[in-house]
């Protein structure tokens, strides 16, 4: 990339009028700082600085103050460094064509369980590992993410899908028929179907065969058995359940959907001061707001022969 246009791209000011022309790729550390790459540099001390000029960066960006070393290298001034990166991570995923899917946050949870990433690239939180996925990407793949917006202005939202028969009516896990295939015992509840069959329709729809991992990784509606003294059992082992489940959203819809499902005393729990008051009660499903690890001081393993969340 021409320094000139780097500069421009990402809104900085050349303090330098460097000898090399160009740039060839992107660093994080001093380290990794190889023959003509460009070093986004958080810290810029004189030793961080030397050891990414020894190992051959030919600019130095930056966000505050810096001791220039040399003059025959770039040096270029930024407002902000993590902008300056976003902006970057934007012109390459334009510059490749790259085509964007926007997952629901259940949606991507379950696809990270699944073959999708051999068909694609999965964005995170973190921006330097999302520029260097998107700077490696392959032309005109897909790229998978959630709050994508602020790397690409044209995405595709990815539409739940609801076309599907449900084959027997378990609560924690799903047999059902989708595009004509039969889909049997999935260690999910059928509440994530419509989900399920979202990702099952897109891949269709790129003639990728979608295959799901061990589905008992996603923690949403996640139950956990127990007995009256809130120690934990065998799944199935116990008329006892918890529902633990750690999005809002999903929670809220989560109470209509087993209300529809069963007839049996249904409790609604959203903190540990109620999960407490369980056991002088009545029940069969405790629903609960939050996530089975948060709740590691009240449940134990029966006869303590191991410690679920440890």
């Amino acid at each position: 990339m021409n320094i000139i246009n780097l500069a421009r791209l990402i809104d900085g000011k050349m303090l330098t009028k460097p000898q090399i022309s160009s740039v060839e790729s992107f660093v994080f550390t001093p380290n990794e700082a190889k023959l003509a790459s460009a070093f986004f540099a958080k810290q810029t001390d004189k030793n961080t600085q030397k050891i990414a000029i020894e190992n051959g960066a030919y600019a130095i960006i930056f966000a505050g103050k810096c001791e220039i070393l040399s003059d025959e290298i770039a040096y270029i001034r930024v407002e902000n460094l993590t902008r300056a990166i976003i902006e970057l991570t934007k012109y390459f995923a334009n510059e490749k064509e790259l085509k964007f899917i926007c997952l629901s946050p259940i949606s991507a949870q379950i696809a990270r369980i699944s073959n999708l990433n051999k068909f694609g690239t999965f964005l995170n939180d973190d921006v330097k590992e999302n520029f260097v996925k998107i700077f490696s990407a392959l032309n005109k793949s897909f790229v998978f993410g959630e709050n994508i917006d602020l790397i690409a202005t044209n995405f595709t939202q990815l539409e739940k899908n609801s076309d599907f028969e449900l084959l027997s009516p378990q609560l924690f896990n799903s047999s059902f028929v989708f595009d004509d295939k039969i889909y049997r015992n999935l260690a999910i509840s059928p509440f994530f179907l419509d989900e399920i069959c979202g990702l099952l329709n897109f891949a269709k729809q790129q003639n990728f065969e979608l295959k799901f991992g061990d589905l008992r990784e996603f923690h949403h509606f996640e139950p956990i058995f127990i007995n009256s003294k809130f120690e934990i059992l065998p799944f199935g082992m116990s008329e006892k359940v918890l529902i633990f489940e750690s999005d809002e959203m999903a929670f809220e819809a989560q109470i209509d959907f087993l209300q529809n499902y069963t007839r049996d005393e249904i409790l609604i729990i959203r903190d540990q001061f109620e999960l407490l008051a369980l056991q002088s009660k009545e029940y069969k499903y405790a629903l609960i707001l939050g996530k089975s690890s948060d709740f590691g001081e009240i449940l134990h393993v029966r006869n303590d022969e191991f410690n679920l969340f440890e």
